[in-house]
């Protein structure tokens, strides 16, 4: 097992046809499951549309791709790409003490690039945080993944959430203002940032190099 969380599991594989490394997620379909059009494919599982938008060419090599996904009772698999060798940026650090700043830069523009090119697709990933972030180990090349927070990006406030904090929030605690104003945090700066996704979006992407440098994790 690769990962486990609330919305589902991830196991490691290999494609049968060519050997291709992957990781199989499964996730369950709950009372708030969403669907969303996609042209051309009818209606999809938000995260598959949302990745389906964000693997359209051009496309990032930034961002991991899915491959192919599959429709069950009860559940929905996606089969992703799975670099080897890799692991999650947060276990990397953990494994081999924090980043220097060259290595951390590095990681951070890739990160910028993946986000700039989501929002470019319409896509707000929602849960930006070294554990979402796979970084190859003899590369440093890193893969934004886990879409299961995100949601088209809007200009107008968000007042509903996909996914899950604890029991009713979407996200982790490196989640931006919008989230916040949600459990009343009334700060200016939030407020201003409330109904600017792509800003807010990236209020956790510059929390990421305090983890990576500081090892200050949440």
């Amino acid at each position: 097992m690769l990962g486990q969380g609330g919305f589902g599991s991830v196991f490691a594989g290999t494609r049968s046809s060519d050997g291709l490394p992957v990781a199989i997620k499964y996730v369950t379909k709950d009372e708030g499951h969403e669907d969303m059009e996609v042209e051309g494919q009818g209606l999809l599982p938000l995260e598959v549309a949302l990745m389906t938008r964000v693997n359209s060419a051009p496309v990032c090599p930034s961002v991991l791709k899915l491959l192919e996904w599959f429709d069950h009772p009860g559940r929905y698999v996606l089969i992703l790409e799975r670099p080897d060798p890799c692991q999650d940026l947060h276990r990397f650090c953990e494994e081999n003490s924090c980043l220097d700043e060259s290595q951390a830069k590095k990681v951070l523009l890739q990160l910028i690039d993946a986000l700039k090119h989501c929002e470019s697709r319409g896509v707000f990933h929602r849960d930006v945080k070294p554990q979402n972030l796979l970084i190859c180990t003899d590369t440093s090349e890193i893969k934004l993944l886990d879409f299961g927070c995100g949601h088209l990006l809007k200009d107008s406030e968000y007042e509903e959430f996909a996914g899950w904090l604890g029991e009713d929030l979407c996200g982790s605690l490196c989640f931006g203002p919008e989230a916040f104003e949600l459990i009343s945090c009334s700060s200016r700066v939030s407020q201003a940032l409330f109904h600017t996704p792509l800003q807010s979006g990236f209020v956790p992407t510059a929390i990421v190099p305090e983890q990576l440098l500081l090892g200050r994790w949440v």
